[in-house]
């Protein structure tokens, strides 16, 4: 199990409040997450726990705004 998704393919506009706005509901969950930006298209969601990154994913699979995955590194 991972705690990392791989979030990409959003638009160069996005700032870390775009990304603080879609995974808001995780932050309170087992120790949430943080961000970190790889470039304008791409960040990692870094998760203390595999369950929280688990239904983060699942929840986001279909989002219209980002494309997600799990990170392979």
């Amino acid at each position: 199990l991972t705690t990392v998704l791989d979030c990409y393919d959003f638009p160069n506009a996005f700032k870390t409040h775009h990304l603080q706005d879609i995974f808001k509901e995780y932050e309170s969950i087992r120790g949430g997450h943080t961000i970190k930006w790889m470039d304008d298209t791409r960040a990692l969601i870094i998760f203390e726990h595999p369950a929280t990154a688990k239904k983060a994913y699942v929840d986001n699979l279909n989002s219209p705004f980002i494309k997600i995955r799990p990170y392979k590194g």
